[in-house]
């Protein structure tokens, strides 16, 4: 499995990006490029490649509103740390990725789940894209939404409201022939 760290299969990330295969063919081309004149042209092909993948990602939904549990860690006493549950109304895959970081990764973790990693100056944010279950009772939603952010809530009922759409962003990068220059797409 390729571009998997950690049990992740890694969707986009500007952590480390790497790109082994981009700076062999560059430095091939062009022998006498300096380091810093290579990592920008790395990370200028690595943004490229975020843009495509958002794009590919803006033509895939999953018919149904994707919900986002956000966990933020601000780095001192003046950025308050917060969690939080947040609607993407459209079920547009793209949806889930931003350009408001300094960094970030977007992956499939070990469970499956469709999960997202950013830093910026002012702190640390973790999120996970699910689906809401059509089978979920009403009074489990509702809990969600009104109660999620209290600490003692039971975190356990997520898996019977919360479906997992890990699955769907794959398969929308795989029918969409988004492949690095090894010849597999971006996380597998």
């Amino acid at each position: 499995m390729n571009n998997t760290t950690n049990n992740r299969k890694i969707i986009w990330t500007s952590i480390n990006p790497g790109l082994l295969c981009a700076k062999e063919m560059v430095k091939q081309e062009t022998p006498n490029i300096s380091k810093e004149e290579l990592n920008a042209i790395v990370l200028a092909f690595n943004f490229r490649y975020f843009e495509k993948v958002k794009k590919m990602l803006d033509k895939a939904s999953i018919g149904k509103p994707i919900i986002v549990i956000t966990k933020y860690e601000g780095i001192n006493e003046s950025v308050g740390d917060y969690t939080r549950v947040t609607v993407i109304d459209s079920g547009n895959l793209g949806g889930c990725l931003d350009t408001d970081y300094d960094l970030a990764e977007w992956y499939i973790d070990e469970n499956g789940d469709f999960c997202s990693y950013g830093v910026d100056r002012l702190g640390v944010r973790t999120e996970q894209y699910f689906a809401l279950n059509e089978e979920a009772p009403l009074s489990m939603i509702q809990h969600l939404f009104a109660d999620f952010d209290d600490e003692n809530f039971d975190c356990e009922v997520l898996d019977e409201i919360l479906d997992s759409i890990g699955d769907d962003v794959l398969s929308a990068l795989r029918n969409n022939r988004c492949f690095d220059c090894r010849g597999a797409y971006n996380g597998e």
